[in-house]
């Protein structure tokens, strides 16, 4: 079987049963895992399907959570190390005689990025209240 053909296969699959593991396409295609991972490294690039651990699902929106908590991730991860920069930028200020208050003024808004990421990307039930 080609490439193109598993391809088919595996988006036939996924359109019928919502998601697909590895195990399965391996027994189905009747190939080993290194050709399956490969096949859905394809279908990922092009858009037509979502990698998930063990397996794959289409990209739709009821599967849109998947890919939002690999997308919040990393906006946390970068917004984290908006703020370390931060932190880095107001001790090296109180280093060199600046007030808290100057020190607040030149960081003025730039937490902002981070609050709205955790807001955002925090579960209902998650989040502090009061």
């Amino acid at each position: 079987m080609l490439a193109y053909e598993r391809q088919q296969r595996i988006l036939e699959l996924l359109r019928h049963q919502g998601g697909v593991r590895v195990g399965e396409l391996i027994a189905v295609l009747t190939v080993p895992h290194p050709t399956v991972s490969r096949d859905l490294a394809a279908l990922a690039a092009r858009g037509e399907l979502l990698r998930v651990r063990g397996g794959a699902v289409l990209p739709d929106s009821s599967n849109q959570i998947t890919s939002d908590a690999a997308g919040s991730r990393r906006q946390v991860r970068d917004a984290l190390g908006e703020v370390s920069r931060e932190v880095r930028i107001a001790r090296s200020l109180l280093a060199q005689g600046n007030t808290e208050q100057a020190c607040a003024h030149a960081l003025l808004g730039c937490s902002i990025a981070l609050t709205a990421v955790l807001q955002t990307h925090t579960p209902p039930h998650r989040r502090a209240t009061g």
